[in-house]
């Protein structure tokens, strides 16, 4: 009998140690798994932090290149614009009537004439405009005035040597206006 309760003993012993050692593998088991768990929560954060910056990253990109590709065409229709703008009024200007700009000649012959010293010019202009210059030139007198029916509006004077010519013609004004009046006509176009 006594061999009977120690055997009945040491089964008792050896399943509360065998029960106590599960006990302490299932909860090690449990730590185990509640830290892989944890571990992957947090690489399952990473990973879609990780993908929604590399999306946010992408977005930004593209939204840059929308942004570039909308101005560089905004930019091109400006310029075209400007371009047609210019070349329309460039061809008003040439057959723009003298009494339209009769009153500017008097200040474009001052103009035209301070370039030339004493050898001489020679101012072209639209024949109804030569008593106009001939008035406005009278401090020049090595200055003559030439009649020319196929003259742009404005002046033109040369030396009489050729060596230096002054366009004052009114499409010449414009070309030497234009970046000035292009910037000022573009700041109108974004204005609205």
């Amino acid at each position: 009998m006594a061999l009977d309760v120690l055997l009945a003993r040491l089964e008792q012993e050896a399943r509360e140690e065998a029960e106590a050692i599960t006990a302490r593998a299932e909860a090690e088991a449990g730590r185990i798994l509640g830290r892989a768990e944890a571990d992957i929560k947090r690489r399952r954060v990473l990973h879609v932090e990780r993908l929604e910056a590399e999306g946010r990253a992408a977005l930004g990109r593209e939204l840059a290149a929308t942004v570039y590709a909308h101005r560089a065409r905004f930019l091109t229709a400006r310029a075209d614009a400007l371009e047609r703008v210019f070349i329309r009024a460039g061809e008003l200007l040439r057959v723009l009537p003298a009494e339209r700009y009769r009153e500017r000649i008097p200040s474009l012959a001052v103009a035209t004439l301070k370039y030339f010293d004493e050898a001489g010019a020679v101012v072209t202009c639209r024949p109804e405009l030569v008593d106009l210059v001939r008035g406005a030139v009278s401090d020049w007198p090595a200055a003559s005035i030439v009649a020319d029916p196929t003259a742009l509006p404005g002046l033109l004077g040369r030396a009489l040597d050729g060596g230096v010519e002054v366009d004052n013609t009114l499409p010449a004004l414009l070309a030497r206006q234009r970046d000035d009046l292009a910037i000022t006509m573009a700041e109108r176009i974004a204005a609205g």
